[in-house]
């Protein structure tokens, strides 16, 4: 799971990143598939969680699709997706002692 963390810090660290182009746009995608593939390769991923995925894939198109355009995207929903998602994830991986819990 540290890895899923690793990447939403860089997921979240791409999306703060002012007057992104197209490169920047592609990174997202990439890093986006990432934090998927490793949250579907969990047996304990909720459901919850899995309409995050949905609605942090829904937020990062639409900035997409504004980038393209040659417009300055909106990303408050996929930034507040990606927040919920790490929250969720911490709540479900981490004991009441701030430790891992075994797998």
């Amino acid at each position: 799971m540290d890895d899923t963390f690793d990447l939403i810090a860089q997921l979240h660290a791409a999306l703060n990143k002012h007057a992104p182009g197209i490169a920047d746009a592609t990174a997202w995608f990439d890093l986006y598939r990432l934090i998927e593939s490793d949250v579907d390769i969990d047996p304990r991923t909720t459901k919850h969680e899995r309409e995050l995925l949905d609605q942090l894939n829904r937020g990062l198109s639409a900035g997409i699709v504004k980038v393209r355009r040659g417009h300055e995207p909106i990303l408050n929903s996929a930034k507040v997706a990606l927040s919920a998602l790490q929250s969720s994830i911490e709540r479900r991986t981490t004991g009441p002692d701030g430790r891992p819990l075994r797998k």
